[in-house]
């Protein structure tokens, strides 16, 4: 029996104890539940990497699922902590989708506790990365400082809200087919960045905080890129635009006014941002030659020096690194990259605690890695990080998911992506309080390659772990990457993304996400390619129903018809 077989029989099991509880408290007393918690207390190892770092606790527990808008976050130590080293400096925390969260910190010497009070709440489904920095120093008595700690969590979506989505905006983008969702200008609605790299720019959109996106301003390149991450490189409070398709970036200096940034000091190559040594500073992991990862530490002050090499097998050749995650819980940042060869395998790489990187192991996924995209999150609910990557099957046996074991080994998954899509991404789509997929590629039909199509899919989880297709929306051109994200602050998350376009020119989309009982207007737009009839509401009904459908632009002759249960035709509409 695997290390994840074991957890998921253990946490079925509890499920289905605390369900018999709730439905008769004679048959488990209070005495009993109290028992079982205990017992599993005991069969849990302390972990041994906390004590490295002086951590007894943390609230909310590494890569916790379902953590409030409005959380506090708390540690605490087995020693005593300098006071005057506990500020917004020396204790990170970043939304992927807010940036930078400020906030009160209070130490109780009589506990040993440090408490984290951000002073705005989070979106939504936000990933949040706390760093506890290394220039934390312990008290007199102790010589030294913190090794450094960072660790994730995800925030809460509204309960049971959301999985259905109509369209509530597009707009063309230009001739590009990347985008962020991310709060450029602090007003806590994410906004929107595309990158055009046939005209080498970048356009800028803002959300006039009612979800809908409007065009701001083009921001000009040296040269184009065509795949950009966001961050906040020199945490400034400001969220950046790095480029992952090469070494360069646009600093944002606040009010939406960005600086080109290139790297000179470091060679041309793909890679991504962050803080590999917990002092603080954003680092990078790029790949310069074929089988060869490279890591370039911050010196405090945005330069960026090389510090060491992670070679690969000869001959991988390594694309975009795709993940900066804590795999094996130890606090540090590991990596997930994958590589072109055959059969295709991501590799996983392990950080020593000083930002040096050492493969702990290949997984061959059989997957075509050119257009591959990974994503990281908890998806059984065990409290580790699992992988789901992206790309079109080289066999029939192909793999698509990596469960963790907990110590940042993996098991293979079940599930198979059905169709070859590039683009993954993930948050609680449903409400449900667990890790759902969202995919959107294209592809062609015919052997010149002429007759493109796209779609976007939907894929929900059960809570352990296990996955059932459930909406697909399929798309006259090809699909670029999705991102989920609560555009309009109302609890749940929408859907941003970008397509080929109707007339050539990549166009960008906003799906609300909506609840699944509401009635709202049908979808009407050139993007869609394929008739599609809703359930009505309400149902069952009394004197009147709503049915909503959508047909594709340039179809003129449609008819409704309308049944009762005997199957007599009552209505028609042409």
């Amino acid at each position: 029996m695997s290390a994840r077989q074991a957890k998921l029989i253990l946490k079925v099991n509890l499920i289905l104890l605390l369900k018999q509880k709730k439905r008769t408290m004679n048959l488990i007393t209070k005495f009993q539940i109290t028992t079982i918690v205990i017992f599993l207390f005991l069969l849990l190892p302390a972990n041994g990497l906390f004590a490295q770092s002086h951590i007894l606790s943390l609230i909310p527990d590494q890569n916790a699922l379902n953590v409030p808008k409005d959380a506090n976050i708390e540690v605490v130590f087995d020693v005593n902590l300098d006071e005057h080293t506990l500020n917004g400096s020396t204790i990170i925390v970043y939304a992927n989708r807010t940036g930078l969260h400020f906030g009160s910190v209070t130490y109780d010497e009589q506990i040993r506790a440090v408490l984290f009070d951000p002073y705005q709440d989070f979106n939504a489904g936000e990933w949040v990365t706390v760093t506890l920095t290394s220039k934390i120093k312990l008290n007199s008595g102790h010589e030294g400082s913190l090794n450094g700690f960072t660790w994730h969590f995800t925030v809460a979506v509204d309960p049971e809200k959301g999985g259905r989505f109509v369209l509530k905006q597009e707009l063309p983008v230009g001739n590009g087919m990347w985008l962020l969702g991310a709060d450029f200008n602090n007003d806590s609605y994410p906004d929107m960045a595309t990158m055009d790299d046939w005209w080498d720019q970048v356009y800028l959109y803002l959300n006039d905080q009612t979800g809908n996106f409007y065009y701001y301003k083009p921001i000009i390149l040296e040269r184009g890129y065509p795949i950009m991450e966001a961050c906040d490189i020199n945490l400034d409070g400001n969220i950046d635009i790095h480029f992952m398709s090469g070494i360069a970036s646009l600093l944002n200096n606040g009010n939406t006014n960005f600086t080109f940034t290139d790297y000179e000091e470091i060679p041309a190559g793909g890679g991504i941002i962050g803080d590999v040594d917990n002092d603080g500073d954003m680092d990078m992991a790029t790949h310069i030659i074929d089988d060869i990862l490279s890591i370039y530490k911050n010196d405090g002050q945005g330069i960026f020096y090389f510090y060491s090499q992670c070679f690969l097998k000869r001959g991988m050749m390594v694309s975009y690194c795709q993940n900066f995650n804590d795999l094996n819980s130890d606090g540090f940042l590991d990596i997930v990259t994958y590589t072109y060869s055959y059969p295709d395998t991501p590799a996983v790489l392990l950080n020593d605690g000083t930002g040096s990187f050492t493969v702990s192991q290949y997984y061959e996924m059989k997957l075509a890695t050119t257009f591959a995209n990974i994503y990281g999150n908890d998806f059984d609910g065990d409290g580790d990080i699992d992988i789901i990557m992206t790309g079109a099957k080289r066999a029939d046996d192909y793999k698509n998911i990596l469960f963790n074991r907990g110590d940042g080994t993996f098991d293979f998954g079940e599930y198979q992506i059905p169709r070859q899509f590039g683009h993954v991404n993930g948050g609680d789509i449903d409400g449900d309080g667990d890790i759902d997929f969202i995919f959107g590629g294209g592809w062609s039909h015919t052997p010149d390659t002429t007759d493109y199509e796209g779609a976007i899919r939907i894929v929900y989880n059960d809570g352990l772990g296990n996955f059932q297709d459930s909406t697909e929306y399929e798309i006259i051109s090809p699909v670029g990457p999705v991102e989920l994200v609560d555009v309009d602050q109302d609890g749940d998350l929408d859907i941003l993304g970008i397509y080929a376009g109707p007339n050539g020119g990549p166009s960008f989309y906003n799906l609300q996400n909506v609840e699944p009982t509401s009635v709202d207007q049908k979808i009407t737009s050139e993007m869609v390619k394929v008739l599609q009839l809703s359930q009505n509401f309400p149902n069952p009904f009394n004197s009147q129903t709503v049915i909503n459908y959508q047909v594709p632009n340039g179809l003129h002759h449609v008819s409704l018809k309308i049944y009762n249960i005997h199957r007599l035709l009552q209505n028609r509409m042409s």
